[in-house]
């Protein structure tokens, strides 16, 4: 078989191994991705057949989702948590300001 495709931000490995070139009729690649990227595509495993990979299809890695979503979803979370820190800090301000006059009123509606 003629060298399979290699994905970007992956391999492959051979089984058996290592990897004979060119490989022989028979021989199972299984690709790999690095760290952070997943496989696109269910079946990661390629059977060298008469001369041809089977199944025929394109590999490729892709961000795997866990390590893609911070930025995404950054900007939303931010701004979440920046509305709820504001909205406790009001909350706060309030309670202070009602502590602060509730003495203030009682001794208003004592003086009547």
């Amino acid at each position: 078989c003629p060298q399979p495709p290699q994905p970007e931000n992956g391999g492959y490995k051979c089984h058996p191994s290592p990897c004979n070139n060119p490989l022989s009729s028979g021989s199972v690649i299984e690709y790999v991705c690095i760290e952070g990227y997943m496989l696109k595509g269910d079946y990661k495993y390629l059977t060298c057949k008469n001369g041809e990979w089977n199944p025929a299809m394109e590999v490729s890695c892709r961000l795997s989702p866990e390590k893609d979503s911070p930025p995404a979803i950054g900007v939303p979370t931010l701004s979440i948590v920046a509305s709820t820190a504001s909205s406790v800090a009001l909350i706060l301000l309030l309670v202070v300001l009602f502590v602060l006059l509730q003495p203030k009123l009682k001794s208003f509606h004592h003086s009547r």
